[in-house]
């Protein structure tokens, strides 16, 4: 793939970002998320999507509920308007940086980005890379608390959030060390 292809996909992602932040109209924030659904369908599997998908789902519904109790100053019907929105925005950008972290690989997008200073490249491109790295690590954990026989029951996030959560923060926070340590050897420093 060239790199105009991918400056192109980048570009998408940063308008289909911006108008998700900027628009207001509930209908046109529907029809975006709609259409980044369908064009994750296109490029991804269906499986691969919606599992990808599913964590972002339930933050979501989180989100509403949250407008839902906390939003008290104003009516019920505002509250579920502006928590469906949220929830909306919420899963289309997540589509839309799921979609161009799958179809790119780091070094597409670290030459998309050769006209940006050196350590803006740099960052961008340890961001892209963790994003999938994160993500199999929470496969992994979840196999590993299944092998030990931890397996949740309905929704009760404090029995199946925080026995992942807190091994994947552990593990993040390993690998960004990690990270800063070989940056620092190899003379890259603030």
């Amino acid at each position: 793939m060239n790199i105009s292809k991918t400056r192109l996909k980048l570009t998408g992602l940063l308008i289909a970002s911006t108008a998700m932040i900027a628009i207001r109209s509930p209908l046109v924030i529907w029809i975006i998320t709609v259409a980044i659904l369908v064009l994750g369908i296109r490029f991804i599997r269906y499986q691969v999507l919606w599992q990808r998908l599913n964590p972002i789902l339930a933050v979501g519904l989180f989100v509403i509920l949250f407008q839902l109790l906390f939003a008290t100053s104003t009516p019920v019907v505002n509250r579920l308007l502006v928590g469906l929105i949220q929830a909306l925005r919420l899963i289309s950008l997540s589509t839309v940086v799921f979609v161009f972290t799958q179809t790119s690989s780091v070094s597409e997008v670290v030459s998309a980005l050769s006209f940006l200073p050196r350590k803006v490249t740099l960052m961008l491109t340890i961001s892209f890379t963790l994003i999938p790295a994160i993500l199999k690590e929470i496969d992994a954990i979840r196999i590993a608390q299944q092998a030990r026989g931890f397996a949740p029951k309905g929704i009760n996030i404090i029995k199946s959030v925080f026995p992942v959560l807190i091994p994947l923060l552990n593990r993040t926070l390993t690998r960004a060390e990690h990270i800063a340590i070989v940056l620092e050897t190899r003379g890259l420093k603030e």
